[in-house]
């Protein structure tokens, strides 16, 4: 297992978080330097994120060193492929192709 930082949306309050940004002062007033109003937003949008959702070290499962983003996106698409099997019969064919060229990829990344 492996720790990682996250943060905790799970008690995130939405309107609270509205409220904390509009309690800054210069809310909703037109700027004149639009680089510092980007600046004081991002750092207002990073303080009530901090605030209301805040980071936490959760551990994740380690990944099999196998597998591969080519792996991924091969999924992906025996996936897509599924899904379309299912609306039409004709995509049968490739699916069943496909899913027998996805085993065969898991089978070699494995080796």
């Amino acid at each position: 297992m492996e720790a990682t930082r996250r943060r905790s949306w799970k008690r995130f309050d939405g309107t609270a978080f509205r409220q904390h940004l509009q309690n800054y002062p210069n809310y909703g007033t037109p700027a004149e330097d639009l680089l510092q109003s980007w600046g004081e937003f991002r750092e207002r949008v990073a303080k009530g994120m901090d605030l209301l959702a805040p980071e936490r070290e959760v551990q994740t499962k380690k990944r099999d060193p196998w597998w591969t983003s080519e792996l991924t996106m091969t999924k992906a698409q025996l996936r897509e492929l599924s899904d379309k099997c299912r609306q039409h019969e004709e995509s049968h064919e490739r699916y069943s192709k496909m899913r027998c060229e996805y085993k065969k990829a898991i089978e070699a990344a494995k080796r």
